[in-house]
């Protein structure tokens, strides 16, 4: 059963799907879904990224475009992505205790936490996992 996700959230897995369209991808990666979350520049993941350290210049330099056509709907996400979603809707009902929405947030950080090599191309751009998740995620 998929989670809730909030509006955001599902604009963004749009945009990842066209981003996974345009890059002849067979699945939605969490790069793509990143790219969406960030894709909302006044956004709260974009503020909170630049709050742990993302160069943003950098960023948008590097940002592919997405496909100008809508894409299938039924794109499905890669494993790596799949995971991402499950961390994310877990830290969610544990905010709120029982059913909860996926927020950004909690995605933003699942999905770096999910793909190695696309936290170390965040990294490379100033991005501070530790201040992100400091930021975000419950302290014990």
């Amino acid at each position: 059963m998929k989670p809730d996700l909030t509006p955001a959230v599902e604009r963004a897995l749009d945009y990842a799907r066209r981003l996974a369209k345009a890059a002849g991808a067979g699945e939605v990666q969490p790069v793509h879904w990143l790219h969406g979350l960030l894709a909302e520049e006044e956004g709260h993941p974009a503020a909170l990224a630049v709050q742990a350290g993302l160069g943003w210049p950098a960023y948008i330099r590097d940002r592919p475009a997405p496909a100008e056509e809508p894409a299938d709907g039924s794109l499905p996400l890669q494993r790596a992505a799949r995971t991402a979603l499950s961390e994310a809707a877990g830290w969610a009902r544990l905010q709120v205790v029982g059913e909860a929405t996926v927020s950004g947030d909690l995605l933003l950080i699942a999905l770096l936490r999910a793909d190695d090599e696309l936290r170390g191309r965040m990294e490379a751009m100033g991005l501070h996992l530790d201040r992100l998740e400091a930021a975000v995620l419950p302290q014990p």
